[in-house]
């Protein structure tokens, strides 16, 4: 199976995870027409009340009451009654398969592997990092290739590929799912809804958003409406994970599963909807935001009950004269023209929204009395007045704007702490080496001293400063400077962890993380000779690039101690003459690795590909041992062996050879040549190893 894997924040629920006998629901009409429905009352509770029910599939029938199978027919040889990713068992029906506990990851490594209803999603673990960094951000992959923040694996003209989400959509507009729309007739339920990637959702054909308050039973054409718990992302926050709640009879929050949400340029939103874990539930649609599609462009949609929305101008604040964009005095832009504000009443709350607007660190201080010069223009607001919780300066309040009694060396000043920037790493992955590079000069409020950094051993320091970045080294080896080598059917991966310190901090401080990983091919016939693809998902992720896999060479020797190797160009033998086939590995771990010469066969064309061959070696043996001996092969990283040459092909044109090999790691599994397929570490690209061209001449001239 394949699904788009999930990056980062997923969590579960029981009831999603498989078909388990007998199911809540809200109404007895999710029951399977082979189920028993009994209502699930509490003491003294009517049967009249608002109360849920219990599914349980009769005598004879398997399953989780929504859905029951026929025990006797589903239990019979080559009877298929479950869906994909599901397997079949007599007692609970249809139940999840969990492809997560095969002896083979499905998911490369470093990625570890999740179970999902039906399927499995690959996630990147988590170590310690920055601790401000969001916990809801999400990040997707895309087979092989990890998506930006703030894009999803979407299949777009049959082909999967990382896109933004919200350019790729699926408009829902129902009038049932509006909160204004009252329950009565049809009861609708989204758990029977086949849903694939991202949706908009409309009403009447005006875009609208999921409520973020509590919607009560029995609406939106249904009988729990489900709304966003947690609040919608801002543009600049990329995919976050946001909570759903449905309305039932233990309250607003009866049942509650995580979506993924994304917020759009233009005042709109996409949700990744899934399967809800019962019927009946659907998601509902807020009229209330109709007026949001309204907003222009500079304005936002804002509303302080969630119930009541309105576009709203928001006035921007910059500093001015001070050391940095984050002090200064602050200077409001309202009717076109930028002015100043006065300082009564000025204090550490008002500097605090300010600093927030601005983007800037934590507030340090609020000066008065024109500390950083007078400005000029109108002074637009006088006696402000703020929580310190507004979003935006002009929200908190004030005398109203230009009614003021000051003059500009009363203008007010803000000192907030510059924000420090991400630390964005390089990665270069080689056959040799893993270098991991920061910038030499990191500023803000948490700088980090990025020459103070080690590996997994603290005593791994090693550096080197090139044209402003600061480089890390460390082998490609297992076990050196603390690399961990894990292995499997696809990938072998060195995964290793820079940590840096703060700067100008001698106490104790928790070191910031920067995991990253070399991650080289299993598959030899998977080209893997392609660049560095670096990517920074987050600071609670690694840093992954791939590397080429190793080098080969193949010579052919004149005699059989291997010790005289023809000289490069054509080579002219006699038939029936023996070619003595030498091959060689340059690979960092010799003491891990062996070589493997998996398929050698003959052409009479430079093409390895060319569908007439005569092969000489196949599934690590040889095709006939009257013609070909080998005589060393998964030992070390060399092989030899010697073959016969007759005209395969029944004429005298040129011959070409050509070997396909493959990387053992001798330390997880055995390398001997038995004649079967053994997946191992790639040490070439799709194109096998070639030696020619080789003439014949018959015997005697």
């Amino acid at each position: 199976m394949t699904a788009p894997q999930l990056i980062l924040g997923l969590f579960f629920i029981t009831a999603l995870t498989s078909y388990v006998s007998g199911a809540e629901v809200t109404s007895c009409e999710a029951c399977n027409k082979w189920a028993s429905c009994t209502p699930i009352l509490k003491a003294g509770q009517a049967i009249s009340s608002q109360h849920s029910s219990n599914c349980s599939c009769i005598k004879g029938f398997s399953g989780d009451g929504m859905s029951c199978y026929n025990t006797t027919t589903c239990s019979a040889a080559r009877a298929s009654c479950c869906p994909t990713g599901y397997g079949w068992s007599p007692e609970k029906g249809c139940v999840d398969i969990d492809e997560c506990s095969a002896l083979q990851s499905p998911c490369v490594a470093p990625l570890m592997c999740v179970n999902m209803p039906g399927s499995f999603t690959c996630l990147l673990p988590q170590v310690n990092a920055n601790p401000a960094s969001n916990p809801r951000l999400v990040q997707f992959s895309c087979g092989q290739k990890v998506c930006n923040l703030g894009q999803d694996c979407i299949t777009i003209n049959g082909i999967p590929r990382c896109a933004d989400p919200c350019q790729h959509y699926t408009i829902l507009d129902d009038a049932w799912r509006s909160t204004d729309f009252k329950t009565n007739g049809t009861l609708h339920c989204d758990m029977g809804v086949n849903w694939q990637g991202w949706y908009r959702m409309y009403l009447g054909g005006v875009s609208v958003q999921m409520p973020e308050r509590c919607i009560q039973p029995r609406m939106c054409g249904t009988d729990s409406p489900l709304w966003l718990k947690t609040p919608h992302p801002v543009n600049s926050e990329g995919v976050v994970q946001g909570t759903v709640c449905g309305s039932w009879v233990e309250g607003c929050c009866n049942f509650e599963f995580p979506i993924d949400v994304k917020a759009c340029p233009g005042n709109y939103y996409v949700y990744k909807f899934v399967k809800p874990p019962l019927c009946f539930l659907a998601y509902a649609a807020d009229a209330n935001t109709k007026v949001c599609s309204t907003c222009r462009e500079g304005t936002s949609c804002v509303s302080a009950d969630k119930i009541t929305w309105t576009c709203q101008t928001q006035d921007p604040v910059r500093l001015s004269g001070g050391r940095n964009r984050c002090e200064g005095r602050v200077e409001l832009y309202h009717n076109g023209r930028w002015g100043t504000i006065c300082d009564d009443d000025w204090n550490m709350n008002a500097a605090t929204v300010v600093c927030r607007q601005l983007g800037c660190g934590k507030a340090l201080a609020a000066p008065v009395n024109g500390r950083f010069g007078p400005g000029s223009g109108p002074i637009w607001m006088d006696n402000t007045q703020c929580l310190g919780t507004e979003a935006y300066l002009v929200e908190c309040k004030h005398n109203g704007f230009e009614n003021h009694n000051c003059g500009h060396y009363e203008d007010a000043g803000v000192i907030c702490e510059e924000p420090s920037t991400a630390v964005v790493p390089q990665l270069v992955c080689n056959r040799t080496l893993m270098r991991i590079g920061v910038p030499a000069v990191h500023r803000g409020s948490n700088a980090l001293n990025t020459t103070s950094g080690h590996l997994a051993d603290p005593t791994c320091v090693a550096q080197r400063e090139e044209n402003g970045t600061v480089w890390y080294e460390v082998q490609s080896r297992a076990a050196v400077c603390g690399n961990v080598l894990k292995i499997n059917s696809t990938h072998a991966v060195y995964s290793n962890t820079l940590f840096l310190f703060l700067a100008n901090s001698s106490v104790f401080s928790l070191p910031t993380a920067f995991p990253f990983s070399c991650v080289y091919p299993l598959d030899s016939r998977i080209s893997m000779d392609i660049a560095v693809r670096p990517y920074l998902s987050m600071q609670e992720m690694g840093l992954v690039g791939v590397g080429p896999g190793a080098r080969a060479s193949m010579s052919l020797y004149r005699n059989a101690n291997f010790t005289t190797m023809y000289p490069a160009g054509p080579v002219v033998l006699p038939v029936g003459a023996p070619l003595h086939v030498g091959v060689n590995v340059e690979e960092v771990e010799a003491s891990r690795f062996a070589v493997i010469v998996d398929e050698c066969s003959i052409t009479d064309t430079p093409n390895p590909n060319n569908p007439e061959r005569y092969l000489l070696i196949q599934n690590r043996c040889p095709s006939d041992p009257r013609d070909v001996l080998v005589i060393e092969n998964g030992v070390s990283l060399q092989a030899r062996f010697t073959a016969l040459l007759f005209l395969y092909e029944g004429n005298y044109n040129d011959m070409f050879l050509h070997c396909r090999l493959s990387l053992c790691d001798r330390t997880t599994e055995s390398c001997s040549t038995k004649c079967q397929t053994r997946t191992s570490r790639s040490i070439s690209s799709h194109k096998s190893l070639t030696i020619g061209p080789i003439s014949w001449t018959k015997e005697g001239n």
